[in-house]
């Protein structure tokens, strides 16, 4: 079980109007469908769209320094963040890493996978610990293929995301 209470936001319904909400207290994860407007990503799709892949999202938690994707490696999960940071990083020919974004409750660790990668090509790790909700990256696929209005949210924060990164730079 999972014991948050999650401050008051400022976020864009699928509508595309901007309204305040105050999420009540999660008691228990029991009910994905009850904390996904906790998450911005999967806040702004309609009720009708997210219930499609509610049931694959399971909670895992947020640590710092403890990676969901390395250099190489599979990209198994697309995540969700609740509560807790996630970091990216991309290692320098010289081998140092430097971190070029950071994912939080606004957002989703897994644009490559939507983009069609299956190995990641950089770090995401834990920076503030939290929690998050989870799916296999086949389940985001699906999902996606499933649901245009989801693919389209998903699009949507990949640009902002991508611009924030370009502006990083």
């Amino acid at each position: 079980c999972l014991n948050v209470t999650v401050p008051s936001v400022r976020l864009r319904t699928y509508s595309g109007h901007w309204r305040r909400c105050r999420s009540p207290p999660i008691s228990c994860l029991s009910d994905p469908e009850a904390v996904v407007s906790i998450n911005l990503v999967l806040n702004a799709s309609p009720p009708s769209e997210s219930a499609h892949f509610c049931a694959a999202l399971r909670q895992i938690d947020i640590a710092p320094k403890r990676a969901i994707y390395r250099v190489g490696e599979p990209m198994e999960l697309v995540a969700f963040p609740l509560t807790g940071v996630y970091c990216a990083y991309v290692t320098l020919e010289d081998g140092a890493t430097v971190e070029v974004g950071t994912i939080g409750n606004e957002g989703m660790v897994g644009l490559p996978v939507f983009f069609g990668a299956i190995v990641s090509s950089d770090l995401v790790e834990g920076q503030i610990a939290g929690t998050a909700l989870a799916m296999t990256a086949d389940a985001f696929r699906a999902a996606i293929d499933r649901s245009p209005i989801l693919r389209d949210v998903v699009a949507r924060y990949a640009h902002a995301h991508l611009r924030q990164v370009a502006r990083s730079a």
